[in-house]
């Protein structure tokens, strides 16, 4: 295909309205539940979760050959001599792989084969990467579609299990994972359960397909699921360039027929970062070019900005982690499950355990991280109550503060990092804040002086924290909440039950000189000067403000 009629035909597919927002609009379209559309992903979609490319792959081989055929001349191995390398044909990178490509076999086949011989190498190497991913904001987001009904059919060309670990962490939903024909066999496609087609199979099996002459036909289960997961359905394809006729075959055949891909293959490309072309492989414009009445090509930024476009068209719901950390720790809900069925097991050494674990969970010995984000969520629900019902603010504010002191009274406490200290003493802070507003609504005298002493207290701790500490990973934000907040309870105090001392009005002078010193672009001093409580102490600002 030479490149005129390339781009013609790219202008007649791609089309401005093709995009993530109408593929978007496409999905949340039809009833929730209804599921008409099977999702295909490809190694793109796990980019961004620490798993790598083809193209990265190839990327380190190469340097790799390289270091490899100049293993003698280290003084040459630098980058203009590494490219001069792969640039030349005579004796370079491209006459060694051509070399290989006489034998029929692409790029990546020829590396992969070169640095890992046999099956069995191949199988340790993936699945060494495969360790190292973590789910990303499109897996969040992707997970939060399949629990609120959107998609129930997965099929993927990667060996990782990014899917099915992010459904069981964020949902606690299991997926059905299917990657050999023994248990594909037995799978119903139209149970409620998602299912997740591995095509190329998984790394926990000797199974996998990733070159060349393993990729030219899928095994006869797993083609005949692929099949049954597009008959009288839609294929959304993201992340997969279409490189192998193991998927492009398959495909190629249910175009033909009526009784597949019923509602379009919609084929998502990426946009390039140097000119914005987006790039589309030969095989999908040949498929355009054929059925240009089933076949649709959007242009998208990346795989989770199109999970989240679809996620929020379709109103999904966040993760119950999200907005509950507690009942996502481990330690907790098996401690939940031991005290509700503990007394069933009769066996001594079991209760001897769950005693042992009742009484450690007597100690602070949870996760505080996942305390402290409790107690940011109490503090921030009290804070959007304190004019409209200051009861059930103090409340909230109480919660939050209870789950402050269980952080701060842990043994392990004092052995966490400075930012994080810093956050947990910001937040006392500012939920000692609340806790003096609402008790001033309420009318109770005594507890709003306490929680004005609170909050100094807490914020002097921070202060020294932050005064002690350069580390460039501790954000602006953190440092500057300690100094912001102390400020504001002087003035709350000021306002409402005494004038300041002078050495009081020394401090919230050195506390506003410090927060113009690390507030550069000075949105801290401007909602400092637009807080209510700040007021009274418009005449310790000094004249530079």
């Amino acid at each position: 295909m030479d490149k005129d009629e390339r781009q013609r035909i790219m202008a007649a597919c791609l089309k401005p309205r093709y995009n993530e927002y109408n593929l978007a609009l496409k999905v949340a379209e039809p009833p929730a539940h209804d599921r008409p559309y099977a999702l295909l992903l490809g190694a793109g979609a796990s980019a961004s979760s620490g798993i790598p490319t083809a193209g990265k792959m190839i990327a380190d081989w190469r340097h790799q050959l390289f270091e490899q055929h100049h293993s003698e001349t280290s003084a040459d191995r630098n980058e203009q001599a590494y490219q001069a390398w792969l640039g030349r044909s005579d004796s370079g990178y491209l006459s060694w792989l051509n070399e290989a490509r006489r034998l029929g076999e692409t790029e990546y086949s020829t590396l992969f084969s070169h640095f890992h011989q046999d099956r069995s190498a191949r199988q340790i190497h993936i699945e060494s990467l495969m360790k190292k991913g973590f789910p990303s904001w499109g897996f969040l987001y992707l997970s939060g579609l399949i629990a609120a009904g959107r998609f129930n059919r997965i099929l993927t060309t990667n060996f990782d299990d990014l899917v099915a670990e992010a459904l069981f962490r964020f949902y606690d939903i299991k997926a059905i994972e299917l990657s050999f024909d023994a248990a594909i066999a037995s799978v119903r496609f139209d149970s409620d359960r998602p299912k997740i087609l591995k095509l190329h199979g998984d790394f926990l099996y000797d199974n996998l397909r990733n070159l060349r002459d393993e990729l030219k036909r899928l095994d006869r289960e797993m083609e005949d699921r692929l099949f049954r997961a597009c008959a009288d359905a839609g294929l959304i394809v993201v992340g997969y360039s279409g490189g192998d006729t193991s998927i492009l075959g398959p495909i190629r055949e249910m175009l033909r027929s009526d009784h597949y891909l019923r509602l379009g293959l919609h084929w998502c490309v990426t946009a390039s970062k140097s000119d914005g072309a987006p790039y589309i492989a030969d095989s999908v414009l040949h498929l355009a070019r054929e059925h240009p009445e089933k076949v649709f090509l959007y242009t998208i930024k990346n795989f989770d900005g199109l999970m989240r476009e679809m996620f929020l068209k379709c109103e999904c719901g966040l993760p119950p982690a999200f907005i509950d950390p507690h009942k996502k720790n481990l330690l907790k809900r098996f401690l939940d499950s031991a005290r509700h069925y503990g007394d069933a097991v009769p066996h001594p050494a079991t209760v001897t355990h769950q005693n042992a674990f009742i009484r450690a969970a007597a100690l602070p010995q949870e996760d505080l991280e996942l305390t402290l984000v409790a107690c940011e969520n109490e503090w921030a629900e009290a804070t959007h109550l304190v004019q409209s019902n200051p009861t059930l603010s103090l409340q909230k504010a109480e919660e939050a503060r209870l789950l402050l002191e269980r952080i701060v009274m842990s043994d392990k406490f004092l052995t966490q990092s400075d930012e994080f200290r810093l956050r947990a003493y910001n937040r006392g802070t500012g939920n000692a804040v609340t806790l003096a507003e609402t008790s001033f609504l309420l009318g109770a005298e005594a507890e709003t002086d306490r929680h004005i002493a609170s909050t100094i207290d807490f914020a002097n701790q921070a202060i020294q924290i932050e005064s002690a500490n350069s580390d460039p990973l501790i954000t602006a934000r953190i440092r500057h909440v300690a100094y912001y907040n102390a400020s504001v309870a002087s003035g709350l105090r000021d306002k409402h039950r005494a004038p300041l001392t002078a050495a009081e009005e020394n401090d919230v002078r050195a506390w506003l000189a410090a927060l113009r010193r690390i507030d550069p672009d000075g949105q801290y001093r401007r909602d400092l000067i637009a807080e209510a409580n700040f007021e009274t102490l418009r005449r310790l600002l000094p004249s530079d403000w």
